[in-house]
């Protein structure tokens, strides 16, 4: 009997211990495989992180790219808006008028936030240079200009190119084409 019982605890001490060595190594393989997911994880982690810093330097870089290109196009319109202008004939009697009446048509506009610095006209298009106290104060009310009625009834467009500094003063430049209005004066009367 005492043999019986020797063997039953040696047998319940074996099961038990294999037991806990199973419990034990499945916690282990447990702890190993966790650690790998977040061994995984955390790379992954660096990884995305690493891949997010590489895609905003790309898009910085991309956007200084295109802001480059966008501002040296800006430039180029500009210079050949002014080319255009200048290089147009003279027709100093109607020059004269548009010149009076876009003057005074600009004096009128509503909640003007600018200065007028110059009107010129040549023989189908006129130029008003206008001073705003910031560059967001021209941007605020360049489309106001632009959709404007004016004596001269033209088509319009009011440039406003970027700065660095938006808080000093700020020059844009009005240009209107009466090349339509001087064909078809009737039409585009008002």
């Amino acid at each position: 009997m005492k043999n019986l019982i020797t063997t039953i605890v040696v047998a319940f001490v074996s099961a038990t211990c294999g037991a806990i060595i199973v419990i034990a190594f499945q916690f282990w393989q447990s702890q190993q495989t966790r650690n790998t997911e977040d061994s995984l994880a955390f790379s992954q982690g660096r990884a995305i992180n690493h891949l997010h810093k590489l895609d905003s330097k790309l898009l910085k870089a991309n956007e200084k790219q295109f802001d480059e290109e966008t501002d040296a196009q800006v430039v180029q319109y500009i210079q050949e808006q002014a080319e255009k202008f200048s290089s147009e004939p003279l027709d100093t009697g109607w020059a004269e008028d548009a010149k009076n009446k876009l003057r005074a048509d600009l004096l009128l506009f509503n909640d003007a936030n600018f200065v007028i610095k110059d009107v010129v006209c040549r023989s189908v298009s006129c130029r008003a240079l206008l001073e705003f106290k910031s560059y967001d104060a021209a941007r605020e009310q360049a489309k106001r200009l632009a959709g404007h009625s004016y004596t001269y009834n033209c088509s319009k467009e009011v440039l406003t190119p970027q700065v660095d500094v938006t808080e000093a003063s700020y020059q844009a430049i009005l240009y209107m084409d009466c090349q339509d209005f001087r064909k078809y004066p009737k039409e585009y009367s008002l």
